[in-house]
């Protein structure tokens, strides 16, 4: 399987800094710009980590999150759901100690968390994880689909996050059969179903719209918070083969 992919990260109009961090293949990103992966060797890496909103530190919650999900997830090589779902779930406890950790070591970080939503490549699985309300999307036919069940209830009220508690679960799913040629995946921050619905990001796909473009409509909207988009276009068959 090959993707072509692109992420956009912005702080909005609302917030001082952006708390968001995002990977994509070997690369963290924290600021606006844009990083093109295409035909990368596996295992291939997409996350998206959103500081949660009102608490200290998020941005350094965040950039925990992906630092460490590139050290746990970058060597992954050819292993099945059920181990990587193993391994997903030994990093989660991991990775939700080290930010309670850090929290009790500086009083500037206490309390800070994060979400994460996730989706990793090798050559056998197309596997997702989300922890929180960050969420991925399956694009379609001109169609979204929610692959996530979002972590919280009422207005963004996060009951699962790493960093927020001593017990952390994370959703696991093999999402290899749900993909076919010319499918996109969608991975983003709550900055951005809070300020476009669904129904235009699905007319933004259509249009082929770039993730910067979609945070473009996020700040159009408002911009009340952190925006973070990962999209990758899915492409199984060698379109360039003559």
């Amino acid at each position: 399987m090959k993707i072509v992919a692109a992420v956009a990260s912005d702080k909005g109009l609302m917030r001082d800094i952006n708390e968001d961090s995002v990977v994509l293949q070997r690369d963290i990103v924290s600021e606006a710009q844009m990083v093109l992966s295409t035909e990368q060797d596996s295992p291939i890496l997409m996350a998206v980590a959103d500081g949660v909103g009102g608490k200290n530190a998020g941005e350094i919650a965040s950039g925990v999150v992906a630092e460490d999900f590139l050290s746990g997830f970058s060597d992954v090589g050819s292993i099945s759901f059920n181990d990587l779902r193993l391994q997903a779930e030994e990093w989660t406890e991991k990775t939700n100690e080290h930010l309670l950790d850090l929290s009790l070591k500086n009083e500037a970080y206490r309390g800070m968390a994060s979400t994460l939503a996730a989706v990793v490549l090798n050559e056998d699985v197309v596997f997702a994880m989300n922890i929180g309300d960050s969420r991925i999307y399956r694009f379609r036919d001109g169609y979204l689909r929610q692959l996530t069940e979002d972590h919280s209830v009422g207005e963004h009220l996060i009951y699962n996050a790493l960093g927020a508690s001593q017990s952390v679960f994370v959703d696991c799913f093999d999402i290899s059969d749900m993909l076919l040629d010319g499918d996109a995946l969608l991975i983003c921050s709550d900055g951005l179903f809070d300020m476009v619905s669904e129904s235009i990001i699905e007319d933004s796909l259509k249009q082929k719209f770039s993730p910067a473009q979609l945070v473009a409509l996020a700040n159009e909207a408002g911009g009340k918070d952190n925006i973070s988009v990962i999209v990758a276009w899915i492409m199984k068959e060698d379109t360039h083969k003559t």
